[in-house]
């Protein structure tokens, strides 16, 4: 259940669940492999293989020894992948992870049977002019707050900021995983999004306010073979939220594609026999 493997140097702990038809998810920012344990066990009990790692810098997987880009963590994942020989598997990407994703999915996608996109973040670029006034802003207070009689206050104020521009993700990250956030958040990813042929689910959460719904309309809009499903009054996390949900949804679509498949394939030798 608990494995760990070496991937560009880097131990990576990993959880790999269940037999049968294989699924990697990948989890979003500040998040990692324990956080989906209950999809993870959902979808080992209705008969398949679900593949968890902790991403470079969360969990018990250790930061890359350098910033690193939206494209390096996809190209770890590729690595990842290979390194474990699998092959016609559903890849699911949930926000940071759905960014990793949708990359994959434009431009591996050869082995991929199906993708799941989970209020993936990188659709739309909000985050670019937010973000640059939440550092200059940050880099003001810093410089107010040093002053002895305010320094008290810093605490309070910084945390009420981060709630406000919703960047707690920037607060929570120093060094080498800070300066990795500047550079995936500012990726503007709907030029990949435009290049997946894959059949696709889109999950997202009514509420989310991190990746508001409207992106999932979008992507739903630019994957010609996707299906959109909505979990109501929920937000963000809707593998916490709505686990047992997410696993049969997935369940489901990964069942229906199949199916689909095996007519496909029975309807080409029913042609060729007549010919």
């Amino acid at each position: 259940m608990d494995k760990n493997i070496t991937i560009q140097g880097i131990p990576v702990f990993y959880r790999d669940l269940g037999t049968g038809a294989v699924i990697v998810i990948l989890h979003g920012w500040g998040s990692r492999a324990n956080n989906w344990r209950a999809v993870q066990n959902d979808l080992a009990e209705r008969g398949f293989r679900a593949i968890v790692p902790d991403m470079p810098g969360f969990g018990e997987t250790p930061p890359p020894s350098e910033p690193w880009d939206i494209y390096q963590y996809t190209e770890f994942v590729y690595e990842f992948i290979q390194s474990l020989g699998l092959q016609d598997f559903t890849l699911v990407g949930h926000s940071f992870g759905g960014r990793i994703a949708i990359i994959y999915g434009a431009k591996h996608g050869e082995n991929v049977s199906t993708l799941i996109l989970c209020d993936a973040a990188g659709v739309v670029r909000r985050h670019t002019v937010r973000t640059r006034m939440f550092l200059i802003t940050t880099k003001i207070g810093n410089v107010i707050f040093a002053v002895p009689p305010l320094h008290f206050l810093k605490p309070i104020v910084r945390n009420l900021w981060y709630k406000f521009t919703l960047e707690r993700d920037y607060y929570k990250t120093d060094g080498v995983m800070r300066e990795t956030f500047k550079k995936v958040i500012n990726e503007n990813l709907r030029k990949y999004v435009r290049h997946i042929t894959l059949p696709t689910l889109i999950l997202w959460g009514e509420n989310d306010r991190a990746t508001p719904l409207a992106d999932a309309y979008i992507i739903q809009k630019e994957v010609a073979d996707s299906r959109l499903h909505v979990f109501p009054e929920r937000g963000h996390a809707i593998n916490l939220e709505v686990p047992h949900e997410m696993a049969q949804t997935m369940a489901e679509f990964i069942a229906q594609h199949k199916n689909n498949n095996l007519k496909s394939q029975m309807a080409n030798l029913k042609t060729e026999s007549q010919i």
